[in-house]
């Protein structure tokens, strides 16, 4: 089984609601897409892009990502914000995504330099940045 699909398996296999990607478009009504194990083969063989949506993905338990646009501002980050220590964390084509899970509706939020993304997608591993650079887990998902 080649990584992308060992990937979206595992995202699967907790609850995570992967689409395919353009770049880092959805240009498609990704809300109603559902990935599973009978049209993961063929999306794996023409898509290379890959994202997750941040919804709830348990009664009363709902992904979101922090995502942070520079990796320079990774020391301020970890001073201000206390992240759990097993929490996921994906090193994107300039900073970091954090993969984290809330009781309630986290909803999407901009600041400058840091998004919290609640209602929406995020560009996952293993996608391709339009920079080159791959979506890596530099400390792995292990579950929810």
């Amino acid at each position: 089984m080649d990584n992308t699909k060992l990937l979206l398996t595992q995202y699967m296999a907790l609850g995570l609601h992967p689409i395919h990607l353009e770049g880092k478009i959805a240009r498609y009504h990704w809300k109603d897409f559902n990935l599973n194990k009978d049209n993961i083969n063929w999306h794996v063989k023409h898509y290379k892009n890959w994202g997750i949506r941040t919804e709830m993905i348990k009664p009363d338990l709902y992904f979101y990502v922090v995502d942070l646009d520079s990796k320079d501002r990774i020391a301020d980050l970890w001073e201000k914000i206390d992240f759990p220590s097993d929490a996921p964390i994906v090193s994107t084509g300039r900073g970091y995504h954090f993969y984290l899970t809330w009781r309630s509706e986290v909803k999407t939020i901009h600041f400058e330099g840091l998004d919290v993304i609640g209602n929406g997608y995020v560009v996952a591993p293993p996608s391709i940045h339009p920079n080159g650079k791959q979506y890596k887990f530099i400390r792995p998902l292990k579950d929810t």
